[in-house]
């Protein structure tokens, strides 16, 4: 049986960039690194890092194709990883938690309806008869084992999604991954796992956090708690563009390229080049957001 971890880099070239530091600092940081592929719809990037490519045409380049990974992924267990993640030690430990489950994220069970989980179950139309429990997960890791549960738990997203106005999902209007997920693990009768706090790092979420590639460190404040030993840090893509990213992306790269950590020198330049490239992406995200606030 063939195992091994998965993101998606369709669409804008930044996210093959994002996917690429993801492998890359999975690699450097794992003991025993399984193998990792990427699913693309791009025929002119080789993608080398990677030990698998997956090129698919008519990608949606939206929430779906993260939906459709249950059909692209080339092993027979999975684990999916957000591309706007960088890992800071060895991720293997998730084989661990999610070991006997067929399909599964992180997240909470509600076996009552709960203003926490993504769906009220009697807001589930067809399905509300069916269920038992409703779900919070984290929308960046997902594990899956295929076989007949993950087959029917896809072709129930594809059932929601393509009726998905009629449900309300909390905090999603637009179409995505998380809830359709959700509902879908829930009609099919699979459950998510409490993570251990150590296992991600949602950077909204994560107070007084300190990163550093290098050293392979990687501490925040989560539940009134102070994480040592974090994993792995999902930014969210409108945070790749903040300076922390950019300087432990450069990191990762330069170890990927160098076999060691920057010098005193390197890592002047680079911190700079960081920094610069921060301004410059947010002055153009604020741009963008000014025009479509406004309609200019």
């Amino acid at each position: 049986m063939r195992r091994g971890f998965i993101t998606i880099a369709t669409g804008d070239k930044k996210y093959h960039d994002m996917a690429k530091t993801l492998v890359k600092s999975y690699k450097l940081t794992s003991k025993e690194p399984v193998l990792f592929a990427v699913i693309t719809d791009d025929t002119s990037d080789k993608f080398e890092e990677f030990d698998d490519v997956v090129v698919i045409e008519n990608a949606t380049r939206s929430y779906m194709d993260k939906i459709d990974i249950m059909r692209y992924s080339p092993y027979d267990e999975t684990i999916f990883i957000d591309s706007d993640c960088i890992a800071f030690n060895d991720l293997n430990v998730y084989w661990k938690d999610f070991g006997g489950t067929e399909f599964s994220a992180y997240g909470k069970v509600f076996y009552e309806d709960s203003n926490y989980a993504w769906f009220k179950i009697g807001e589930t139309l067809k399905y509300k008869n069916l269920l038992k429990y409703s779900i919070d997960l984290h929308g960046g890791i997902y594990y899956f084992k295929k076989g007949k549960i993950v087959d029917d738990i896809y072709a129930t997203c594809k059932d929601v999604s393509s009726n998905y106005g009629s449900y309300r999902f909390k905090n999603f209007k637009k179409p995505a991954d998380e809830p359709i997920i959700a509902l879908a693990m829930a009609v099919n009768g699979a459950k998510p796992i409490t993570a251990s706090v150590d296992r991600f790092c949602f950077l909204r979420n994560a107070k007084k956090l300190k990163a550093n590639f290098f050293e392979r460190k990687l501490s925040y404040w989560f539940n009134d708690g102070c994480i040592t030993d974090g994993k792995l840090i999902h930014f969210g893509t409108s945070r790749t563009i903040l300076p922390l990213y950019q300087i432990e992306r450069r990191k990762v790269d330069f170890e990927w390229k160098h076999k060691k950590k920057w010098n005193v020198w390197s890592g002047c330049k680079s911190m700079i080049a960081a920094y610069m490239e921060s301004f410059s992406l947010c002055v153009h995200s604020s741009r963008k957001l000014i025009f479509k606030r406004f309609k200019i």
